[in-house]
Formats: C-alpha cells, structure tokens, sequence
C-alpha cells in the first residue's frame, strides 16, 4: 500500500514537471488531450476521459493506475477551472449589484478607488451601515488576482520566478518579488489539490 502511495506521489511530481516545463495539454475535445512525452519532445499521449481515466503510454498500459500525463491533465484542468471562476467571480461582481460585505445591505456606492504599489482596486461605500470595503476574489492579498493568475500562467509555461517578477515590472510597472510569487503559487496550488 504505501509502495503505490510512492509511485503516485512520484508520477504527480513528474506531473508537475511537465507542466512547470511549459508542456500544456493541448485539447482536442472535452474527453481529449494530447500532452507531450517528457523523455521524447516529438511524441505525444492521448490521454481520454469518458467515466475512467486512460492514457496511451506504457505506464497506464501495463500498470493500469494514473500515469503522470493523466495527473498532469488532472491539475491542468484544475488550475484552469480555479482561474475561470475567479474571472466569472469578477465578472459576476460587477454584473450583479454589488453586496455590502458588513451587513449585506444592497444599498452601495461606489467610493474612489484604493491605490497601492500593486494596482488600482474599485471601492464602495455601503449607505447603511457605512462602512467602506473593496471586492476581492483573491482575500489576503495586495495584488489583484488577475495578477496572481499571470503569474502561475508564466510559471507553468516555464518561466523562473525572477522573470515572471521581471515581466510584471515591465508590463505593469509593478516591483513584485519573486519570493512573494513563489508563495502566490505554493499556496494556490495547495487549494487546487485540496479540491
């Protein structure tokens, strides 16, 4: 038992690998995806979902368990989802009337915008209880989660966290340390395999 609980820890870094290296799966329909073999930059796996994980390579052939292409796929589509929803979260936000955070009022206006060395954020002032907040799908944090997001983006697509913070700095003109992205991520991806 714990022997297999080993093998699957190695193949979910290997995952990780392969997707830390910039190797995205490719969609081909909602069940399909092509990931790319790490030993062999020409070949790549179909790997297929339709009620059970299967993949073409000789790991998921002969062993019969998730293979690390299928955990890449896995963790793929968990990011991507994540990204989505805090996307849809904001858009939904300024959709929707807005909710007073305090006592959830909908008697709110909009009160200037907050600024910090990380961006712009709109604020509001709630009539009833007058408290002033700021919406954030991303809690705890100075930097919009559009920002956060890019970042992981950058990271999983290859780049090292001194250029990601390079990239920031020269797109947006925002000084970000790369320690600070390190745990941007370390603490994200936590919540994506906590799911």
């Amino acid at each position: 038992m714990k022997e297999k609980e080993n093998m699957e820890n190695i193949r979910k870094i290997r995952a990780y690998c392969i997707l830390a290296k910039g190797d995205t799966p490719k969609m081909i329909n909602k069940e399909t995806f092509l990931i790319p073999s790490q030993s062999n930059s020409n070949k790549k796996y179909k790997v297929t979902f339709t009620n059970t994980w299967t993949c073409e390579c000789p790991d998921f052939k002969y062993r019969k368990i998730k293979c690390k292409h299928i955990q890449a796929v896995e963790m793929w589509i968990h990011l991507r989802q994540t990204l989505m929803n805090n996307d849809i979260l904001e858009l939904h936000n300024e959709i929707q009337q807005i909710k007073c955070i305090y006592c959830s009022s909908f008697n709110v206006v909009k009160d200037g915008i907050r600024k910090n060395k990380h961006g712009k954020k709109q604020r509001y002032r709630c009539k009833d209880c007058g408290k002033r907040f700021v919406l954030d799908p991303v809690k705890g944090h100075k930097a919009n989660g559009k920002l956060i997001a890019l970042s992981m983006d950058l990271y999983f697509k290859g780049l090292s966290l001194r250029k990601i913070a390079d990239t920031i700095y020269q797109f947006y003109g925002i000084k970000i340390h790369h320690d600070t992205i390190r745990r941007w991520i370390n603490k994200f991806m936590s919540r994506i395999k906590s799911m």
